[in-house]
């Protein structure tokens, strides 16, 4: 079950996935996103897209969770860019 706010009836609602869906709206809870959604299915399948694998640093979206920590240690690890920069090869043999 998740919580969110029901733009309809200016109250909380308790959105159960599996349940039937009586709010015509649902509002992504994730701070600054504002995606606005017609059904709980279509709040999944952005979720899903946009929220799963997401860099805290720089909001970019990857599809995997593996892709994400690649580019994490690529763009915002210090000692990552400090080895490449001295030579060390980063790529697994």
């Amino acid at each position: 079950m998740v919580l969110l706010k029901c733009p309809h009836k200016m109250a909380v609602c308790l959105f159960d996935f599996k349940a039937v869906n009586l709010c015509r709206e649902v509002f992504c809870p994730i701070v600054g996103c504002g995606a606005r959604l017609t059904s709980t299915e279509d709040f999944e399948n952005h979720y899903n897209a946009r929220h799963t694998a997401c860099c805290s640093v720089c909001s970019r979206v990857y599809p995997t969770s593996r892709l994400l920590s690649i580019h994490v240690s690529e763009a915002h690890d210090s000692f990552f860019q400090a080895k490449v920069a001295r030579g060390y090869d980063m790529v697994p043999s």
